[in-house]
């Protein structure tokens, strides 16, 4: 299936069902990879901008919706599959909880922190085999560690499109195109930023890696803040 995705709006990324490799939605993607879709819009609603996820697997040369729970049943098929095949996690996949029951065990993928799917493998999925003492195999076997769900933090930086925005911290109204920075939170499937003047969060604390936007902002602009960034 061929992606032409409108950049201004719309980017995502594809998911090789058989070693969780990700990668850019763009051009040809092959029947049986998993699609994340995301969509970004303007909530005249809320003042905010948001971004919605959709779901999805290349089938017949076209995209099938799923919904999250579908998708996390599909990738828990794959994950089984790749541990029969390799005697480890995929990458990006940790245990989310310790092993207690021999019947299933429950681990995640940890996609971004605001798409973590959770996994349940089954016996039935390993082939017969007990979940638990595989896994306890693969614990012994492997040098990272299984427990650790990576995740990220993206902050935002933007002028203000318009004055419709509040200010997180003082609630006082962040004017249109003064320099404003979003803290990423994320409910129900949906990615949003809460804004903030730039002067009433402390700089200090945040990595240079940590916020995205930076290179969209005048030269000028973008040297002073680089100065009080960590």
């Amino acid at each position: 299936m061929k992606f032409q995705l409108n950049p201004k709006k719309e980017w995502g990324f594809f998911i090789n069902p058989n070693n969780f490799q990700i990668g850019e939605l763009k051009g040809e993607i092959p029947n049986g990879y998993f699609i994340i879709l995301r969509i970004r819009s303007f909530e005249d609603s809320i003042g905010k901008t948001v971004i919605r996820n959709h779901y999805g697997l290349v089938s017949k040369d076209q995209m099938n919706y799923l919904s999250k729970k579908q998708l996390s049943s599909r990738l828990s098929e794959s994950c089984a599959k790749f541990i029969l095949k390799n005697n480890k996690l995929p990458p990006k996949v940790s245990i989310e909880k310790k092993p207690k029951e021999k019947k299933s065990i429950e681990l995640a993928f940890s996609f971004s922190q605001y798409d973590i799917f959770h996994l349940k493998i089954t016996e039935e999925m390993l082939n017969g085999k007990n979940p638990k003492n595989t896994l306890e195999h693969i614990i012994e076997s492997s040098s990272r560690n299984l427990y650790e769900i990576e995740k990220e933090k993206i902050w935002k930086i933007e002028y203000a499109p318009n004055g419709r925005s509040l200010c997180k911290k003082c609630k006082r109204q962040i004017k249109e195109r003064e320099i404003r920075l979003g803290e990423p939170i994320y409910s129900d499937e949906h990615l949003s930023f809460q804004w903030n003047h730039l002067n009433c969060i402390n700089l200090s604390k945040l990595k240079r890696s940590m916020v995205t936007g930076l290179d969209n902002l005048e030269e000028a602009d973008k040297k002073r803040i680089e100065k009080k960034l960590k």
